[in-house]
């Protein structure tokens, strides 16, 4: 079982940093939008593997509703500001992708934090 673990947790892995490179690669040459949707072709393969889409669905959404707020309390106090977005309070598309992006990973490749609470909390603090 383990050896199976390891191989979800590889191919999640793959998927998250190739969905990451698409969004910010993408956004840097100047299609954000285009970024935005070739990053959720990664996610849709995501979903298309796990076992359990409902619960995982629950977990997109409350990324992205965090993504949403997280964000927004940053653009609307000025800390982050992006070139291109559909609404000025509101993250860009491909930021929103990325925390989808981000989120499919808690399960599978960032598992091991769940094991290590001062270590999840540095690296969230990061």
């Amino acid at each position: 079982m383990k050896d199976k673990r390891s191989w979800t947790n590889l191919i999640n892995y793959l998927l998250f940093q190739g969905g990451w490179f698409i969004c910010v690669v993408g956004a840097a040459k100047g299609h954000p939008h285009m970024a935005a949707v070739a990053g959720l072709l990664p996610l849709i393969l995501h979903l298309l593997l796990v076992a359990d889409r409902r619960r995982e669905g629950r977990l997109l959404a409350m990324a992205l509703l965090l993504g949403c707020i997280v964000d927004g309390i940053h653009i609307r106090t000025g800390t982050l500001t992006f070139a291109a977005s559909l609404h000025p309070a509101l993250p860009p598309p491909w930021i929103l992708v990325l925390w989808l992006q981000f989120a499919t990973s808690l399960r599978y490749s960032l598992h091991w934090l769940r094991r290590s609470r001062p270590a999840g909390l540095l690296l969230g603090g990061v």
